[in-house]
């Protein structure tokens, strides 16, 4: 749509101009190209002269949301929920089996595609970034025994 009006004036620019002399074409130009070279020495003399754009004053705003906490994710050290994660693993895998079970599967992929390859993700990444962290505790360990 914008294209078209664009095209519009255009074509009407130049029937327009088509129509004009060339004196006519060269007063407009000359006209056009003094009222720009006026504008821009004006800005110019202003920004020399120190005249600056209006500031805007910053008021401070009563916060309605409480702040958060400075760790809003506690972290979890609870054994039951690495020994979860294994037996999630084995419920998602004994679902796909049996009938009932595979139309439950299936509709929790209808319902939420993602959300068991999340699961899934997030078991792995769990599991290894665990495995990092006791590797480097045991490697932290080596070092500093003599």
């Amino acid at each position: 749509m914008y294209l078209q009006y664009k095209y519009k004036w255009i074509e009407w620019l130049e029937e327009q101009s088509a129509k004009m002399s060339n004196v006519q074409l060269r007063i407009s130009l000359v006209s056009f190209f003094v009222l720009g070279l006026l504008g821009c020495t004006y800005s110019v003399y202003r920004g020399i002269r120190g005249y600056a754009p209006p500031t805007v004053v910053l008021e401070s705003v009563r916060v309605l949301i409480p702040p958060l906490p400075d760790d809003p994710f506690p972290v979890v050290t609870d054994s039951a929920f690495s020994n979860a994660i294994p037996d999630l693993n084995h419920f998602l895998e004994r679902l796909r089996y049996p009938e009932e079970g595979l139309i439950f599967y299936d509709s929790i992929q209808r319902l939420n595609p993602g959300f068991l390859d999340s699961i899934k993700m997030f078991r792995h990444y769990y599991t290894y970034s665990k495995m990092e962290n006791y590797e480097k505790r045991k490697k932290g360990k080596e070092q500093t025994t003599p």
